[in-house]
């Protein structure tokens, strides 16, 4: 930060004090012991001419900062209010609510990267923990600490335990950071600090008790003196003209850790000191950081033990106005964040006389909340038992919907079910086998931010399944950042009902869905339905991926194309109902590709070049489907050694088609199963020299095209060549009932009805002499009338073989 210019008329001791800040908090501290009470650092006056609006945040005290909270304490706990004030940061830095958004999720992502740039393996080792510790997730709401909890783990490869202990560690990294501008050395700037923690400890005490939150020097230094022999800690309230030499802390946390240090320093300093720890405790309401962070002071020391159990003593017998449940967790915390708790237990005892805490009475927990209380409940034996609603047992959580799966979504209260789910940390010797989230279109309580809160308190989580109507990219935005807290996630399925229109679709929603996804590192089943998803991030592990239904055009192509390049393990790849056309590029190399599936897309022969060059690089697909496009060539097919099935139905590929098509196929030496129903082929000579040569066919559908008797004798060709062919289906074509009669006689087979499974045709006694007349004779014509008059389907089954073919008529009724 850009530091104003020192006015011309500044005396000696003041340019003493800027040249060196060591000598300036001398200075401070002496003035300060010597003034018996007096402060360097002078409460502000309030002007005749304070707006009505500062006047009422003057006379509401504590309440009008939102640091002090009546729950947790501090800018890290208080839950309506922005306390932050980082001088590096723009607009607002701490969320408002108890628990922390997917917006602090990612920017706590971003910091991470950003801090440890090139260590992938400590960024992943982080992004993959943190999720799981509630302390971390409670202090990200506020992104003054990101770069801070960074620094913790690079110094000691872990997070903090407590919240007073983190505070102290920022207050000191903070000056640290700052002192480094002025060259100072680690012993003049622990001497500067501890002095400057008195000094500005007990002005801020006594600003807190006179209900000010500004401070002026009173000898109205300019900013460069007050910054620097402050070592940051200090910072300008603005740069308007009536709030020249106005200051407040860099953050309420710091402000209240010194506090702590100044209260801490009179208690076992001072005769007096008890005097001023009731003086305080009286106070601890609207100073509950401060309060922790005494408790965490004293417990440092065995030689201050009797300070400490004074203090919990007197917080106990004082409830400072919070009320009897307030009061109670407020002692709670106080006596953990001191690490001290078997030495406090017979003082907490008193707050628990049935040894049983009331999680039914007990008020919505922040995270830290629920942190101190897990470690409360594993170190003493003030507690012994816990009382939840009986249905909502743990025994019983994981039979109820959404964790299982086939439970109904009638009646849930999910209020209650994260409520429960939330408490889980308390119970270290429950073990919850169930990973899963399935949530039901029949859920109509269900809302974003529900699935937000289940995936708060769910690190653990392994299957989420969304399927709600109406559920659009925009939703879908609102929820994936959420994803960040839930680091194990391995398979994921959203599914609308209806494409909404694609022209509201905004990049914001694009970009912050493609973000939170780009998390789930774990992914490896993500399916997207009728979002309107186009993009991919990175995601390593992905096996399989549906984004069918999601209005995919060829505008989308270069970011789909992207997308999937990343995703190098992917093995299934489902782009079905899209609205791919005429660009064929949407197909990166994939050598893990075993199954694509591009059915009900408008893909034309424009396609075709880059359709052929992705497949070419997919050399392990086994299956591919291109059913229901606009294809009339037949040269999309590469050589693909491994594919075991091709779909190519309901397009318009014609005769002149087939030889390319052929060609193509005649390299699947692995081919079961071909679908080339629905088209325009006339001929398939070529096609059935191919089959002839491929092994392993199984499975062939050539219904629904132009064929003619003319084919017939060729498949029969083959069919008695290639025995192992199981099943082919020749419906709907153009043969005729003579056609048709030959083709079963040559085939030595029977003809049976589709519905009727009567036989209709007996071609096994084929070679019957017309002219000889007799019983054979009968039998022949009467049969061939029943096949003539047919208008059902027929299956013709020879061996282990079965066609299915029909025919129009007689051949004098086809002209």
């Amino acid at each position: 930060m850009s530091q104003p210019r020192a006015r011309e008329g500044m005396n000696k001791r003041d340019r003493e004090n800027q040249d060196h800040p060591v000598k300036a908090c001398k200075k401070l501290r002496a003035e300060s012991d010597a003034e018996d009470g007096e402060s360097s650092i002078e409460d502000e006056e309030i002007s005749s001419d304070t707006s009505p609006e500062d006047s009422s945040s003057e006379e509401t005290g504590s309440e009008s900062d939102g640091s002090h909270d009546n729950d947790e304490g501090g800018a890290v706990s208080g839950e309506d209010e922005n306390t932050s004030l980082d001088s590096e940061s723009h607009g607002s830095t701490v969320s408002p609510s108890m628990y922390p958004t997917g917006e602090d999720a990612l920017a706590w992502h971003d910091c991470i990267q950003d801090f440890f740039k090139t260590d992938e393996d400590t960024t992943r080792v982080i992004q993959q923990s943190w999720p799981s510790n509630l302390l971390v997730k409670h202090l990200i709401r506020d992104r003054f600490f990101h770069s801070y909890l960074c620094e913790y783990w690079k110094q000691y490869r872990s997070f903090p335990e407590t919240l007073s202990e983190f505070v102290e560690f920022v207050a000191k990294v903070y000056t640290r950071r700052f002192s480094t501008q002025d060259y100072l050395t680690e012993e003049e700037v622990e001497y500067a600090f501890e002095s400057l923690c008195l000094v500005l400890g007990k002005t801020a005490f006594e600003n807190e008790s006179k209900n000010h939150q500004c401070l002026v020097h009173r000898s109205q230094l300019e900013w460069d003196d007050v910054h620097q022999s402050s070592l940051g800690l200090l910072q300008p309230i603005s740069e308007d003209h009536d709030n020249v030499g106005s200051f407040q802390f860099v953050h309420d946390s710091i402000r209240q850790f010194l506090i702590a240090k100044w209260v801490m320093h009179t208690v076992t300093a001072n005769t007096e000191g008890r005097h001023q720890l009731r003086d305080f405790v009286e106070k601890s309401a609207a100073l509950s950081l401060s309060c922790y962070c005494v408790a965490h002071l004293l417990g440092q020391s065995d030689s201050h033990r009797d300070h400490l159990l004074q203090f919990v003593n007197l917080l106990v017998n004082s409830d400072a106005g919070l009320g009897t449940l307030y009061h109670m967790l407020h002692v709670v915390t106080t006596a953990v964040e001191s690490k001290q708790v078997d030495l406090l237990t017979s003082a907490v005892a008193a707050l628990f006389p049935e040894k049983t805490l009331d999680l039914i009475s007990l008020p919505e927990r922040s995270f830290h909340g629920i942190h101190i209380l897990s470690i409360f409940m594993s170190k003493t034996t003030a507690v012994t038992e816990t009382m939840l609603p009986e249905n909502l047992a743990y025994q019983n959580l994981l039979k109820m919907y959404p964790f299982c799966k086939s439970k109904s979504a009638k009646d849930v209260n999910h209020s209650k079910q994260i409520r429960c789910l939330s408490y889980l940390p308390l119970f270290h010797s429950t073990s919850m086998d169930a990973d899963n989230l399935y949530f039901k279109r029949t859920d109509r309580s269900l809302q974003v931010s529900l699935i937000q809160k289940y995936l708060l308190h769910f690190p653990s989580l392994q299957t989420l399944s969304i399927q709600k109507d109406g559920i659009d990219i925009e939703l879908f935005s609102q929820i994936a950042p959420y994803f960040l807290f839930t680091p194990s996630l391995s398979t994921l399925s959203v599914c609308g009902n209806k494409i909404q229109s694609t022209d509201g679709v905004t990049k914001i929603a694009t970009l912050l869905s493609k973000r939170g996804l780009a998390s789930c590192k774990n992914l490896k089943i993500l399916k997207l339905r009728y979002l309107c998803m186009t993009e991919l991030p990175s995601l390593p592990l992905l096996e399989e991926l549906d984004l069918s239904h999601n209005a995919i055009s060829d505008e989308a192509v270069p970011g789909l194309d992207e997308g999937l390049a990343s995703c190098q393990n992917l093995k299934t790849v489902d782009l079905s109902y899209n609205k791919l056309s005429d660009r064929g590029d949407f197909l990166p190399p994939l050598s893990n590709l075993e199954e694509l599936d591009l059915s009900h897309n408008d893909i034309s022969d424009e396609a075709v070049p880059g359709l052929f060059k992705g497949l070419s690089s997919c050399q392990n697909l086994k299956k591919a489907n291109l059913n229901f496009n606009k294809l009339s060539r037949g040269d999309f097919l590469p050589p693909l050694p491994n594919l075991e099935g091709i779909y190519v139905g309901q397009n318009v590929i014609n005769a002149a088609a087939v030889p390319d098509l052929a060609a193509g196929l005649a390299s699947c030496r692995n081919l079961k199963d071909a679908n080339l129903s629905q088209n325009k082929m006339s001929e398939v000579r070529e096609l059935i020299d191919v089959f002839i040569n491929l092994p392993l066919l199984t499975y062939i559908y050539i219904g629904y095209n132009s064929l003619r008797d003319e084919t017939l004798p060729t498949i029969a060709a083959w069919l008695r060549v290639r025995t192992d062919v199981e099943r082919v289906s020749l419906f709907n074509n153009s043969f005729s009932a003579e056609g048709v009669r030959d083709f079963v006689r040559t085939m030595k087979g029977k003809a049976y009805g589709l519905t009727s499974n009567d036989l209709v045709y007996d071609g096994s006694q084929a070679d019957v002499d017309v002219e000889s007349g007799g019983e054979d004779v009968r039998r022949e014509e009467q049969q061939w009338e029943r096949l003539r008059r047919e208008k059902d389907r027929l299956i013709v089954k020879f061996g282990q073989q079965t066609v299915w073919i029909d025919h129009t008529g007689p051949r004098s009724n086809n002209a």
